[in-house]
C-alpha cells in the first residue's frame, strides 16, 4: 500500500513538473512573440512619422504636423525599445496616477467591446 501511494506520488509529480516546463515553456514563447509584435507596429508608427513629415502641407500646418510626427516617432521608438513588462509597469504607473480617468477608459472600452460582440 504504501509503496502504490508513493509511486502515485511521483506520478503526480512527474506530472505537475511537465504541467510546468509547458506553461513557462509556452509563456516564455508568448512573450516572446509579443515583444516580436510591438517591435514591428513600434517600426509602422515609426515609419508613419516620416510620411507625415513628408507629406506635410502649407507652412502653418506644417509646424502642427511635426509636432505629430514626433509623437509617433517617439511613440514608434517606446515600442521598439522596451519589453514587455516595462510596458506593463509603464501601464500599471499611469494607472497609480490617473486612477479615475483610467476607471472610465477601462469602462468605455468594455462598453465597447461587449457592444461589438452583440452585434
Amino acid at each position: 500500500m504504501e509503496n502504490k501511494t508513493e509511486n502515485l506520488t511521483a506520478a503526480v509529480t512527474e506530472t505537475a513538473a511537465q504541467a510546468i516546463d509547458q506553461t513557462q515553456e509556452s509563456a516564455s514563447e508568448a512573450a516572446s512573440r509579443a515583444r516580436e509584435i510591438a517591435s514591428k507596429v513600434g517600426h509602422k508608427v515609426k515609419e508613419l512619422a516620416e510620411k507625415v513629415r513628408e507629406k506635410s502641407p502649407h507652412e502653418t500646418v506644417r509646424e502642427t504636423t511635426y509636432k505629430v510626427a514626433d509623437r509617433l516617432e517617439s511613440a514608434g521608438s517606446y515600442l521598439e525599445e522596451k519589453d514587455f513588462g516595462d510596458m506593463i509597469n509603464d501601464v500599471g504607473s499611469l494607472i497609480r496616477r490617473y486612477p479615475w480617468k483610467s476607471l472610465l477608459i477601462g469602462v468605455g472600452v468594455g462598453f465597447l467591446l461587449a457592444r461589438a460582440r452583440n452585434r
